[in-house]
């Protein structure tokens, strides 16, 4: 009985995988040319406990970027409210808030840069041209941890 509990079980888990609708190329296409590409590059920063940088799209954590590293990420097209700080799971409600414009089908590329000033240290994004990012790219590997 046992036996055929489990053939039965695999059989059905076994029909139920290929009912699943296959993702076509198409329906990708059009996802991908409704949305913007945006690409976080950071060069270097801190080493201990302030080594992986987060960034914030409208609020929400998107990545963790340690240095030299960049990460990648595909959204809707519109304009968003990014930041970056060294941590937390939220966005600080001081955070420098850097409003960036993503076109469908466009990569955008976007530098965290360091303000260094008396009392801390701010992290600011800057968005650069693809000619000037391309250098950083070669070097870099990307950080694919969200």
């Amino acid at each position: 009985m046992k036996q055929f509990l489990f053939f039965a079980f695999i059989c059905f888990s076994f029909f139920s995988l290929q009912a699943q609708p296959s993702v076509s190329e198409e329906n990708v296409q059009i996802e991908e040319e409704t949305k913007g590409e945006i690409i976080f590059i950071r060069d270097t920063g801190y080493n201990g406990s302030a080594i992986a940088c987060r960034t914030f799209i409208d609020e929400n954590l998107t990545s963790k970027i340690n240095n030299r590293r960049f990460t990648k990420h595909l959204i809707e097209a519109g304009e968003y409210d990014m930041s970056a700080q060294f941590y937390g799971k939220k966005r600080r409600k001081k955070a420098r808030i850097s409003k960036i414009n993503v076109e469908a089908g466009k990569t955008h590329y976007v530098l965290l840069v360091y303000r260094v000033r008396f009392w801390n240290t701010r992290l600011d994004l800057v968005e650069i041209t693809e000619t000037s990012a391309q250098p950083w790219l070669e070097e870099m590997k990307e950080d694919k941890n969200y």
